[in-house]
């Protein structure tokens, strides 16, 4: 007897050691794409760079379904199923829709007053880098964030710490705030202060209230539309 409830002890231990790994590696995948990315520019040219970075942002989503194969589920369906993806409601997708565009709309106004009145900055840069990108490479960007970043921020890491903790406001606030805290390094503070930070703020609530991160995707897309649509208009632009 005793030596089965040692068992179920470890067994358990386990389990929350592989959650706990589970979530600092969710949590670190932009640091680990960082790393690597110093060895995509020497291996590859601008194209391959921003490919194989994407890809290091799904293999790392890969190891996290695995490792919950591996220690929460007994089949892959369970797998979907623990990592947030839900069937969705015809009524509550309208509602979460009407926030996304909402949200949309909110954020990329904050975005022009500040890049305009506040920080007065040159965003050229983003124009001249979606250009040099063929529009496979942009899709795949568009992916990569609706999904990936849905999945380890929010339908892993997230759900996993308030089950930690108890807490979804500190569980809400560390991956909020880390998911704001990767893109600073590469974008102006106009686009962080303006765009990142309420449109995490929006997301991460929905999440907490629905708890089903087929809706999350949802409105990540809509918010992550303006990369294909400014991808099509910007050459047509003069300037």
């Amino acid at each position: 007897m005793a030596a089965s409830i040692q068992a179920v002890d470890r067994k358990s231990r386990f389990r929350k050691s592989m959650i706990i790994a589970g979530i600092l590696l969710a949590l670190a995948a932009p640091q680990i794409a960082g790393f690597l990315d110093s060895y995509f520019k020497v291996w590859f040219d601008y194209n391959g760079k921003v490919f194989a970075g994407a890809l290091s942002f799904w293999a790392i989503a890969a190891v996290i379904f695995v490792m919950v194969r591996v220690t929460e589920a007994q089949s892959w369906r369970e797998v979907w199923s623990s990592m947030g993806f839900r069937r969705v409601k015809l009524r509550t997708s309208l509602v979460v829709l009407i926030l996304s565009f909402v949200t949309l709309f909110v954020v990329n106004l904050l975005f022009y007053l500040l890049s305009t009145h506040v920080f007065r900055e040159d965003v050229s840069f983003a124009r001249n880098r979606l250009q040099a990108l063929p529009v496979g490479m942009v899709i795949l960007l568009y992916l990569t964030g609706v999904f990936v970043e849905e999945i380890l921020y929010r339908g892993y890491a997230l759900q996993r710490m308030f089950q930690l903790t108890g807490s979804w406001t500190l569980a809400g606030v560390v991956s909020g705030a880390l998911f704001v805290a990767f893109h600073i390094p590469a974008y102006p503070p106009a686009h962080i202060l303006g765009v990142v930070l309420p449109a995490t703020i929006v997301v991460t609530l929905v999440y907490i209230r629905l708890q089903n991160i087929s809706y999350t995707v949802m409105m990540h897309g809509v918010l992550n539309i303006v990369l294909v649509i400014a991808y099509v208009v910007l050459p047509l632009l003069p300037g």
